[in-house]
């Protein structure tokens, strides 16, 4: 025990030893002049007076302007300020060290500078709100939220100036030319130091939504997505109106869908869902993001179900965004019964108005021709061509893509026949737009089984590509992107099919993958013709790129390969992703169509996704 005392005694005097404790750094008039004459010396002098001013635990020394005359410092200050950043900064912290003790001095020299009578600055944040209006003025954005901070740091118990935040939040939002890194870096220690503090203000919701918007879109898209996150936990966030709220996650749902971030839109919706009283008052494109996405074969189906089970029928009856979706999304049930109740509920509540301008609008005739094939409606097939025909005066590709659908669904030699037939009679963007349809149909492992139907696959593919090549010689369409998921689709089924090696094939996806990111060398545009895949380089961009990683880090989990998964989700956080994103962007794969209950709350989603899913597990992996 004694030896004990002894230890943590000579720790303390060790601590506090004056001997070991560096002199507090001063500051005089007689160290300023000109700033391009200051030495590196000079200028580290000055900021370690900085940090021992802004130190609130520890003795600080009589700052600068307490020992000099302030006419003398507002002759340097009107001589250099304007050209000189650190001047600039000096000033405004001397303003900081003195706003409480000893306003008057920092009255007598803001007059100085401006040149005019100024309203009296009565209090400190008075003083504060100068400084930073004063540096936003000659464009310190950076070094206003700075100063903000160590006039907080320093008065740990003054209020959080809502006028203030908001002046800061306005600045920050403004997009500069360049890269705006700097300034968000700085305003995220905004939402780290204040967090703690009670907000009793609201931002205005236009400045916080440019803010996030400029964040969302920044080069640096870990930073923007890490502050985005950080603001929507924070007493900022919570102090905004439910609209203003809804305005914020409508961002984050806007941006995840556009940069392919399934798992960011669905994570933000069950966040918005909390702010909204009705469905039908939420902005309509996020509806429509939200129905394309149940739309789409990934295990997010329960989010359509809650739309239709509370979006008023009037609304997405008479919407030319929703309706084809709603229209769509009850054919893949492929349940009859829930079609006809669909159609009388349309019949009931469409206006009049509307029937040319939604009903006959293309994507609405391209849903119901998906619908009428899907349950072998022949009249209702050939009503909706002619409507086509009649309307618009040509069958669209999106209808071909439709009906090359339906055949290869329907299977069987000659229905595939047709399906060929058809898309060989395409030309030019139309046959792009619908070969991807055929080309995911030859190559799905499943119809291997089935060479009879179509003999000689791999030549169909490669002509089909030299086809696209013909229409596309600059590779500038989405059909090359496409290819490239189709053949890493196609790496990792022939690996976990059981007829393969799924280790030794999701090894080869990630050597492919690393190539394509690191290489300089052209990328091979169909890489089923590639002899060498261990030397395959594909063309990789945003919006593939996530969607391979994703398949990978599926595929890896489901299958036990931990470190191949672990490197595909590093890749994923490279890309923006949160571990949230991750872990419900693999697990969704796992999420049948029929689930039985329907997450209504942020919170049942998350049990959800815990609980059914073994998302435990994977914050454990990737821990």
């Amino acid at each position: 025990m004694m030896n004990r005392f002894l230890q943590s005694s000579r720790l303390r005097f060790a601590i506090y030893n004056p001997s070991k404790v560096r002199s507090i750094t001063t500051l005089s008039f007689n160290d300023l002049k000109d700033p391009k004459v200051f030495s590196k010396s000079e200028i580290k002098n000055i900021q370690s007076y900085w940090v021992d001013q802004g130190n609130p635990y520890a003795e600080r020394s009589s700052s600068l302007l307490v020992n000099c005359s302030v006419s003398e410092l507002s002759k340097y200050l009107s001589r250099f300020s304007h050209r000189s950043f650190l001047v600039r900064e000096l000033y405004r912290r001397e303003l900081i060290y003195n706003s409480q003790e000893n306003p008057e001095i920092c009255q007598e020299l803001i007059r100085n500078i401006t040149k005019n009578s100024p309203v009296k600055l009565e209090t400190c944040n008075d003083i504060l709100a100068f400084i930073v209006q004063d540096s936003i003025r000659t464009n310190d954005v950076v070094m206003a939220v700075r100063l903000f901070l160590l006039f907080h740091k320093l008065n740990p118990s003054k209020a959080v100036d809502g006028s203030i935040i908001q002046v800061l939040f306005s600045a920050l939002a403004v997009k500069e030319p360049g890269d705006d890194s700097k300034s968000i870096r700085v305003c995220m220690n905004i939402l780290n130091d204040l967090n703690n503090y009670d907000i009793d203000f609201k931002l205005k919701t236009g400045t916080v939504v440019r803010l996030i918007d400029k964040v969302l879109n920044l080069k640096d898209n870990i930073l923007g997505k890490a502050f985005a996150e950080k603001f929507i936990e924070s007493n900022f966030f919570r102090s905004l109106s439910n609209d203003g709220k809804l305005e914020v996650l409508y961002c984050m749902i806007e941006n995840g869908y556009n940069n392919k971030n399934d798992s960011q839109v669905v994570i933000n919706w069950f966040r918005a869902k909390k702010y909204c009283d009705q469905f039908s008052s939420l902005k309509v494109d996020i509806i429509h993001m939200l129905l394309k996405l149940a739309n789409k074969e990934n295990g997010y189906s329960y989010i359509g179900n809650d739309i239709i089970e509370n979006l008023e029928p009037r609304y997405y009856c008479n919407s030319r965004l929703l309706l084809p979706e709603i229209i769509k999304f009850v054919t893949r049930t492929a349940d009859l019964k829930k079609i006809q109740t669909l159609l009388n509920i349309i019949e009931q509540n469409i206006s009049a108005s509307n029937y040319n301008t939604v009903w006959l609008s293309k994507d609405n005739l391209c849903a119901l021709l998906k619908m009428y094939l899907d349950f072998g409606d022949s009249q209702g097939v050939d009503n909706t061509l002619k409507h086509i025909s009649d309307t618009y005066g040509r069958i669209e590709a999106i209808n071909h893509e439709v009906l090359i659908s339906h055949l290869l669904e329907e299977g069987g030699l000659s229905k595939v026949k047709k399906a060929i037939s058809l898309l060989f009679s395409l030309e030019g963007n139309s046959f792009l737009i619908c070969a991807p349809k055929l080309l995911s149909y030859l190559l799905q492992s499943d119809q291997l089984a089935h060479e009879a139907v179509v003999p000689n696959r791999h030549l169909l593919v490669n002509e089909i590509v030299e086809k696209a090549e013909i229409y596309d010689r600059e590779y500038r369409t989405n059909f090359w992107d496409h290819l490239v998921e189709l053949y890493f689709l196609k790496l990792l089924e022939s690996g976990d099919s059981g007829n393969g090696d799924i280790r030794k094939s999701l090894l080869l996806a990630k050597l492919i993958f690393i190539n394509s990111v690191n290489s300089k060398t052209s990328p091979t545009y169909n890489p089923f013709s590639e002899t060498s895949p261990d030397m395959l380089v594909v063309r990789l961009k945003q919006a593939n790129m996530v969607e391979v990683l994703k398949r990978i880090a599926q595929v890896s989990f489901r299958t036990g390969n931990e470190d191949i998964l672990q490197w595909s989700c590093a890749q994923l956080f490279g890309e923006g992703f949160t571990t949230s994103e991750v872990i419900v962007g693999i697990v969704s794969s796992k999420i049948e169509n029929g689930i039985s209950n329907t997450p209504k709350t942020y919170e049942q989603f998350w049990n959800m996704i815990d609980n059914e899913m073994q998302a435990p597990r994977l914050y454990e992996i990737l821990k």
